[in-house]
């Protein structure tokens, strides 16, 4: 009872976290952070997700994609969280319930001939932590560096600490990234690259034994559909793989966007093979047939659910690459309204 009703509570606050003003704002992420800190701290991994949603729903990310908005928005609050930790107490009093203007100050600093600072600003109504704050958090970070944590704060354990644990010739940069990080990603290559092993050799075993479709199937089709499955395998491991090496947030957003985007082409490649295979399957049954209407039937409807698969995958590939969508949908909506309408009657002609 006591878990599901806890359950309720984040669900509830993860749906509505509070905006409304700069005190509920700064209220809504410190809250968010806390449990999220308890639950790691008790070994617990369960809803730390939704409660990253809701402080995540308080930093102005409007200009990332939806698509690697979490993974940045992550790595902001964990960034943010860490420099709160280490300042003073923060007291909620002392941040106002209103202002008569859309900007709020917390903290200015100027470093290396640079202004850095975090302040909320309102957008459509709601309080959130500027775009400002964001392209400072980088800076503060390297400021409360080796900083105790604040008297009266829960322990900090959201931030990787593992740069602080290794030995310094691993720290040293080379080409934008730290050699340990280079090391993550050549260990999360050579992981990537074992499962993507394992997974074409137990597709290929579970598909041979257990689907009829396959068994008619030739080894050529078969070859062709398992190929992007693996490198789909091989692509997706690395997207949450990236969030553990501590990346700068500009390369981790290029990093993540990327795998996206190939993961995208990878699902247009392996959706075209299963269509094409699954053509191939109708195919050969209607050449069992005497009727000669299934042999149209086939092609055309093969073709027409490839041209879907083109369509959907290249507008998810438009999105992940923060182009506008919403024209090109509405278009796609109204025009294939407008073609059902006039091929109406040649397709009732036809059938």
């Amino acid at each position: 009872m006591y878990k599901f009703v806890l359950m309720l509570m984040i669900l509830t606050t993860s749906v509505f976290a509070n905006t409304s003003t700069p005190r509920q704002t700064m209220k809504t992420f410190l809250k968010s952070m806390v449990q999220i800190k308890s639950l790691v701290k008790s070994g617990k991994q369960e809803n730390q997700n939704l409660l990253y949603d809701k402080a995540i729903s308080t930093l102005e990310l409007s200009k990332f994609t939806l698509t690697i908005k979490k993974t940045v928005g992550k790595k902001y609050a964990d960034q943010l969280i860490y420099i709160f930790d280490r300042m003073e107490k923060i007291k909620y009093e002392s941040i106002p319930e209103d202002s008569k203007n859309d900007y709020w100050l917390y903290d200015k600093r100027h470093i290396d001939e640079k202004t850095i600072e975090i302040s909320m600003q309102k957008i459509n109504g709601e309080w959130k932590f500027s775009v400002w704050t964001l392209d400072s958090l980088e800076k503060y970070n390297k400021i409360y560096e080796n900083k105790k944590i604040a008297s009266n704060v829960l322990t900090s354990i959201v931030k990787n600490n593992l740069r602080s644990k290794l030995p310094e010739s691993f720290q040293n940069k080379f080409f934008f990234l730290e050699n340990w990080q280079w090391l993550g990603f050549f260990i999360l290559f050579i992981m990537a690259f074992i499962a993507e092993k394992i997974t074409g050799l137990l597709v290929s075993l579970m598909i041979h034994k257990n689907f009829k479709i396959f068994k008619l199937a030739s080894s050529d089709h078969l070859e062709k559909m398992i190929n992007p499955l693996r490198k789909l395998v091989f692509v997706i491991i690395h997207i949450p793989g990236v969030q553990f090496l501590d990346l700068p947030v500009d390369i981790l957003a290029f990093v993540s966007r990327f795998l996206i985007i190939g993961a995208s082409l990878l699902s247009i490649w392996l959706a075209h093979r299963v269509v094409e295979m699954i053509s191939y399957y109708f195919q050969q049954k209607s050449l069992e047939t005497e009727n000669k209407f299934d042999d149209i039937l086939v092609p055309l409807l093969t073709k027409s659910v490839f041209i879907l698969v083109y369509l959907l995958g290249g507008v998810y590939i438009a999105h992940s690459l923060t182009i506008d969508v919403t024209g090109l949908i509405a278009g796609l909506g109204i025009g294939g309204l407008a073609f059902a309408f006039a091929a109406k009657d040649t397709l009732a002609n036809f059938f």
